[in-house]
């Protein structure tokens, strides 16, 4: 069972499936509760800007198989404006599913999409200069694709154009 805690409303609220929040209500933490023992893990330990994620089960019922929830995370006020926002930097995270051995597997990410089984493509801007790569989950293994100048003019998550 998964539940997401929002940012303007810390409670615990029980839903059978994961559905995306609506209006303001931006997800800075998921919550994770054992079928087994009821007992409940928090995905992050400090709550923080969660602006895109896809968990084991989306993808499955799009036809592609990942072993790995993913995460697009804002961690830390990069801009220094006093907010968590998509103008910050955004990190990428891999997770279990259920959200134990959360791994970083790229910074300053500037779009993901899943493009075969166990595998996301994703960019990374750094020092000018953006690099394309995969991160398969079934190995674990994350590889560097192409590097180029320039940096995107938007942020895309989720199809939707920052």
């Amino acid at each position: 069972e998964i539940h997401n805690i929002s940012n303007s409303e810390l409670i615990k609220k029980s839903v059978a499936s994961y559905e995306r929040s609506t209006g303001n209500k931006e997800i800075v933490n998921f919550y994770f509760v054992s079928s087994a023992n009821k007992k409940e893990t928090t995905l992050l330990k400090q709550n923080s800007l969660i602006v895109s994620h896809r968990f084991i089960n989306d993808a499955k019922a799009n036809g592609l198989l990942i072993d790995k929830n993913i995460y697009a995370i804002v961690p830390a006020d990069t801009n220094k404006d006093n907010r968590l926002s998509i103008d910050d930097a955004v990190d990428l995270y891999v997770s279990d599913y259920n959200g134990i051995n959360l791994e970083k597997i790229g910074e300053n990410v500037y779009g993901y999409q899943i493009v075969d089984d166990y595998t996301v493509l994703f960019t990374e801007v750094l020092d000018g200069k953006r690099t394309f790569k995969t991160h398969n989950g079934k190995t674990n293994k994350t590889e560097t694709i192409k590097t180029v100048d320039g940096v995107p003019e938007n942020k895309e998550f989720d199809q939707i154009f920052y």
